[in-house]
């Protein structure tokens, strides 16, 4: 579970780096292939929505939108994750945010 959730974080994370600089069909490949890739790993139920959302997302590169999405995940996910695990989904959120708004 805790890899599921890395991987979305990462994949929204990549998606929004400038520095990354991929293009549309590069993030909607990485969208498919991490979409195939959860659908085989057990996930908690309150958890699979959010992680499922966060990948779908990070093929539209909406900084804003994947902080929410991003907070959800954190929120979903907080019973099944360490404090250390929490914060930095948190943390990429707080990123999200401020990347979207300034």
């Amino acid at each position: 579970m805790a890899l599921a959730c890395f991987v979305a974080a990462r994949l929204v994370s990549d998606c929004c780096d400038p520095s990354l600089a991929m293009d549309e069909p590069t993030r909607a490949a990485r969208c498919a292939g991490a979409k195939a890739w959860l659908g085989t790993v057990a996930i908690p139920a309150p958890v699979r929505t959010p992680v499922s959302r966060c990948a779908e997302a990070s093929a539209t590169a909406d900084p804003a939108a994947m902080a929410r999405l991003i907070a959800s995940l954190a929120t979903a996910a907080s019973a099944f994750l360490d404090a250390a695990a929490r914060g930095e989904l948190e943390a990429l959120a707080a990123r999200l945010g401020q990347s979207a708004s300034g």
